[in-house]
């Protein structure tokens, strides 16, 4: 029988020309580049990145949230993996122990930011607002971080990559590396629990709630300033009313993609309108 060996002649190189070192950079690159190839043709192929017919964001949310959901995953488990082969297959107090905490402690920092961009790139998906630095557009950030769940569960795991990426770094002793390890286990329940079943859910309701609000039983078409379009092309058109101003909004295929745009333009006048509609029943 025929034995196959590789005898050292070198530091770190053996007869067949491999250095370990190497083979696990590979490994690790081979990894993400067929990640990142399968998310291109997921969307570029398949029609995830396709534009929706209500309430489309964009390309830059539909390309940028799957990317960012890609980078929380693979940052996660390069966390918790470092994590594990740091306390089970390294000895504390050794140069390669360090060396695994540290790779948990980058993945952390960037599962932070991963965790972030997903949350706030969810929240453009869902009420399309235009961004900028006013403080209405603050105010309706902090409502969906505050206020939904969804917003809600995006904050806490946001919140605890900050606390991990502090705490692995922190961190050189077996029985902290333990710890570490199960919040940062724990930390990943509120993104799992929550799943992209639960985001396409909320922007579902999201979107009915707000044809909910331009509901009317007095528009010939169902919705508050739709109205239909009888010259030729899209066949409904919406307008804004609002203090005796009419604003056009445009022409759309359907009442409903309609209903939507005139949700939207009365959304940032929605606290405004309430306060004066109570203030007309006050008196």
């Amino acid at each position: 029988m025929i034995t196959r060996t590789s005898r050292a002649v070198g530091p770190g190189v053996t007869i067949l020309g491999m250095n370990p070192r190497a083979v696990r950079v590979g490994g690790l690159a081979i990894l993400i580049v067929a990640a990142l190839l399968a998310l291109v043709a997921g969307l570029a192929f398949g029609g995830g990145a396709a534009g929706l017919p209500i309430g489309d964001a964009g390309p830059i949310v539909r390309w940028g949230l799957p990317t960012a959901k890609l980078i929380v995953n693979l940052t996660a488990a390069g966390m918790v993996g470092a994590l594990v082969v740091a306390l089970f297959a390294l000895r504390a107090g050794e140069r390669e122990f360090d060396v695994a905490i540290d790779t948990a402690s980058i993945a952390a920092a960037l599962f932070t930011v991963a965790a972030a961009a997903t949350g706030f790139l969810i929240f453009l998906d869902v009420f399309n607002p235009a961004v900028d630095a006013g403080p209405q557009f603050g105010a309706q950030l902090g409502r969906f971080l505050v206020e939904f769940e969804v917003g809600r569960t995006w904050l806490i795991t946001t919140v605890a990559g900050a606390a991990l990426t502090v705490l692995t770094f922190a961190v050189r002793s077996w029985t902290g590396a333990l710890l570490v390890a199960g919040l940062a286990i724990a930390a990943l329940v509120p993104m799992g629990t929550q799943g992209h079943s639960g985001d396409d859910a909320f922007h579902h309701e999201a979107m009915m709630a707000l044809i909910a609000t331009t509901a009317s039983s007095t528009s010939g078409t169902g919705y508050k300033g739709v109205n239909r379009n009888w010259s030729f092309g899209k066949q409904f058109k919406a307008c804004l009313y609002r203090k005796g101003k009419t604003t056009q909004l445009g022409s759309f295929e359907t009442a409903v993609e309609a209903a939507v745009a005139v949700a939207k333009a009365r959304a940032p006048f929605a606290e405004e309108d309430a306060a004066e509609e109570a203030a007309k029943k006050a008196d």
